[in-house]
């Protein structure tokens, strides 16, 4: 029978003659310490006759270990891969997606801003506050210092008041007004700088959340009349529709479940307003006048003079902008429905006192112009911000005080 060598059983390798007779062999290459498979009491003489050394098994491969581990490996990989697969959308659905329309806009571009994708394609008239942009400024944050008057503030406020969330945590927001006939419907989407908590929100309206396209809805009560809805539409966005008189699930239809593009969603007229009429501004109003009669009538309900009333029948159009530079700027437009009712608005902006001004410049239609720049006023009042903050509080722009309310 042939000597059975010893061998470690760490790295193979073949222990010599002399650490045979040893109960425990420390290996020669690797340092590892092993017990000695040929048994006890094998001396040197033993192996120097040649007497035949006890039979030992013959060590087991690793290679065996290993194609057993490496499948097992594979089994475990196979079975994640399938599981991932098989549970895709519902974890999907547990994460809101943040489509590309709702990236940072363009500093200062009204036309950019992401919430625009949200508001109904009948919007008549929208407005805008870029809060994170003005709150970067010293000029701009000295016109938040104190909640903004008119339309913006009132809507603002309203934004504060139901979703909990105070004016820094507020990225930008607009506001779109549909006429439903006499009765205005309000969309206000406002993107944050945070994600919401729905227990806050829950509290800020006091309600319990629906579903509306597989996202949080929440009830909005006024008194003693009106209300609306609050739409979590996804994690930095929130969307409310108001009514003054009974709203409807069937309202919130009027809201894309998927946002469009900024703009691109609003109608031609509110689109060619933002892109050529407000290529600049922080705080801005637009829009334009298709029917005269529910306007009239929503002005006899309202705090407006009948000399404003009856000035509401030359406007078609009007668009208006804060422009932070080195001092702040109101910037304007509005267009008549003919000359001469373009000419009759030239007299009332001429005439028309700003508050805290300090220069202001009134450019009417050029000279024998025939074309559509014939209907065309335009306005530019350098201000500071009190001066701004007086001239909204003074509502002297009509449009604006059409949708504010009563003192």
């Amino acid at each position: 029978m042939e000597k059975q060598p010893s061998t470690c059983p760490y790295c193979n390798a073949i222990q010599p003659a002399e650490v045979l007779h040893q109960a425990r062999i420390c290996c020669f290459r690797c340092g590892e310490t092993f017990a000695n498979p040929l048994g006890e009491g094998i001396t040197s003489a033993t192996l120097a006759s040649g007497a035949d050394l006890p039979a030992t098994n013959p060590p087991k491969s690793n290679r065996l270990v290993g194609l057993a581990v490496i499948g097992l490996m594979v089994l475990m990989a196979l079975g994640g891969l399938g599981f991932a697969l098989i549970t895709w959308n519902q974890r999907q659905s547990r994460h809101p997606k943040s489509p590309v329309e709702l990236q940072a806009a363009r500093p200062n571009v009204p036309a950019d801003l992401p919430a625009l994708g949200y508001l109904p394609v009948d919007c008549q008239f929208v407005a805008g506050v870029h809060v994170a942009e003005m709150l970067k400024d010293p000029t701009g944050s000295k016109i938040l210092e104190e909640a903004l008057p008119g339309l913006l503030g009132t809507a603002l406020r309203a934004v504060e008041k139901r979703t909990g969330f105070a004016l820094a945590d507020i990225d930008h927001a607009v506001f779109g007004i549909a006429m439903d006939g006499i009765i205005p419907q309000l969309t206000a989407v406002v993107r944050t700088r945070r994600s919401y908590d729905l227990q806050e929100i829950a509290r800020a309206v006091q309600s319990k959340p629906l579903r509306h396209h597989d996202r949080p809805l929440f009830r909005i009560q006024f008194q003693p009349a009106g209300g609306g809805y609050l739409w979590c539409a996804d994690e930095f966005t929130l969307v409310m529709v108001l009514r003054p008189d009974a709203v409807k699930i069937e309202d919130m239809d009027r809201i894309p479940a998927t946002p469009r593009k900024a703009s691109e969603g609003l109608s031609e007229s509110l689109r060619e307003l933002l892109e050529t009429r407000l290529r600049n501004g922080v705080l801005w109003f637009a829009g334009y006048v298709k029917d005269l009669a529910p306007i009239q009538t929503l002005a006899g309900l309202t705090r407006l003079s009948k000399s404003d009333a009856a000035l509401l029948t030359n406007i078609k159009s009007v668009a208006l902008a804060v422009v932070l530079e080195e001092d702040v700027t109101l910037m304007g437009a509005l267009e008549g429905r003919d000359a001469a009712r373009t000419a009759a608005l030239e007299s009332y902006l001429t005439k028309l006192d700003f508050p805290g001004s300090k220069s202001r410049k009134i450019i009417g239609p050029p000279p024998k112009s025939t074309g559509p720049e014939a209907r065309w006023v335009s306005l530019q009042v350098h201000s500071d911000p009190a001066g701004i903050r007086k001239t909204l509080e003074a509502g002297n722009l009509v449009l604006p005080r059409l949708f504010s309310r009563k003192p």
